[in-house]
């Protein structure tokens, strides 16, 4: 009976002998169990309806199917029918959420057409509603700020359209030494406004909502802030032998947090190949939205990445940074450099993020008055960031 059959010898005889029915024993069980397609399809994180889970499971039979032969028996069968689904799932949100947006863009291209935006708007002071922000900000010996934007309505369109562009505005944050002071100084911050009411919620901050009268905010969804990540890496050194060995202990940082994608290999023997393979196991994540390859002024190859992190995934970035400083003794002039850089942000529109991660169902897009409320809930927490940190936070009235 195919039952009793182990899933390594069913897959052997799909893919050598062409036996159909070993194929169909093996959708079987790729479909049913607790960890089985449908089973995760169902998990509310999703909000699927029936027709969409029967999509969804429809394509990722068809791409078990195809890409069985590509199988090489590294993790279970089950494990890898778990990471096929929950990728197709999360490109079936992102897809959906891309229709959404494109759609409401359309709207407003018909609208401007009747109602055109004035293009003369009074120049406003930049910053003015984020001054004391800033300020604050720059205090922290882990950070300095290089730009900023409040998102007045007098920069951006923020009433007389429907779907309007609630970007929100941004303040630019560059590390002073140790990447890893930076993260750790924003994940901080993110963890005092985080409103996911797991059991790491405490009274401490639902009372800073409070403070700034931000108590609906602290019930919605979605989160209040978040950072977007840039990272360069790249390695100057006059021996490829030295080069290559860098870039792997690179690989080696990622497959401590991406175990599972096989494109991360070390199995390479030039600068460009095993930075082509980190650039195509980076564009494969979810999480990312920009994963480039360039080249430095110097001719040598370049990784670029970019994406928009909530605190888990800002959580990752810092072990990550932590990795790369336990891999290359920087004291020791590694040629190596990694450049990161930030960007903090109030979550205003989920559709304008490129991030199926962030998206939140049943999601209300954030008012103006919820902006200004999230710069006040920021300002209150970097208090009581450098406070817990022991340093005498300046004001204007200082």
């Amino acid at each position: 009976m195919m039952s009793n059959i182990s899933d390594e010898r069913l897959i052997v005889a799909a893919v050598k002998d062409g036996d159909s029915e070993a194929l169909e024993e093996l959708k079987k069980r790729a479909v049913s169990g607790e960890h089985g397609i449908r089973a995760v399809l169902k998990r509310k994180q999703w909000q699927f309806s029936d027709e969409e889970i029967n999509c969804v499971e429809e394509k990722i039979l068809e791409r078990i199917s195809d890409n069985l032969p590509s199988y090489n028996f590294s993790v279970s069968f089950q494990s890898w029918v778990f990471r096929n689904t929950i990728n197709q799932a999360i490109q079936h949100q992102y897809e959906n959420a891309k229709e959404t947006l494109d759609n409401k863009c359309q709207e407003e291209i018909d609208q401007s057409k009747v109602q055109p935006i004035t293009k003369d708007l009074p120049i406003m002071p930049i910053d003015f509603e984020i001054r004391p922000l800033v300020g604050l900000l720059n205090q922290s010996p882990a950070i300095k700020t290089f730009t900023s934007c409040s998102g007045h309505p007098d920069q951006q369109v923020w009433e007389g359209k429907r779907g309007w562009v609630q970007h929100g505005g941004w303040i630019g944050i560059s590390p002073t030494g140790d990447p890893s002071r930076a993260l750790d100084f924003l994940v901080s911050l993110l963890s005092r406004l985080d409103n996911t009411h797991s059991i790491n919620t405490t009274e401490t901050i639902s009372n800073l909502y409070k403070q700034a009268d931000a108590e609906t905010l602290f019930c919605s969804s979605g989160p209040i802030a978040i950072v977007k990540v840039s990272l360069r890496f790249f390695v100057s050194h006059h021996e490829v032998e030295k080069c290559i060995q860098i870039w792997k202990q690179f690989i080696a940082c990622l497959k401590e947090l991406i175990p599972d994608y096989d494109e991360l290999t070390t199995e390479v023997n030039t600068p460009v190949m095993v930075a082509q393979c980190i650039q195509k196991a980076l564009h494969l994540t979810p999480f990312v939205y920009y994963a480039k390859l360039e080249t430095s002024s110097d001719g040598k190859p370049c990784i670029v990445l970019k994406t928009i992190a909530d605190l888990p995934l800002l959580k990752w970035f810092l072990v990550l940074s932590q990795l790369l400083h336990e891999h290359f003794d920087i004291q020791q002039n590694t040629p190596f450099t990694t450049k990161w850089s930030f960007e903090l942000r109030p979550f205003l529109n989920q559709e304008l993020i490129p991030l199926p991660h962030l998206l939140t169902p049943q999601w209300e897009p954030r008012t103006r008055e919820d902006h200004l409320k999230i710069w006040k809930l920021l300002e209150l927490a970097v208090t009581e960031q450098l406070e817990s940190e022991g340093i005498t936070v300046k004001t204007d009235n200082n």
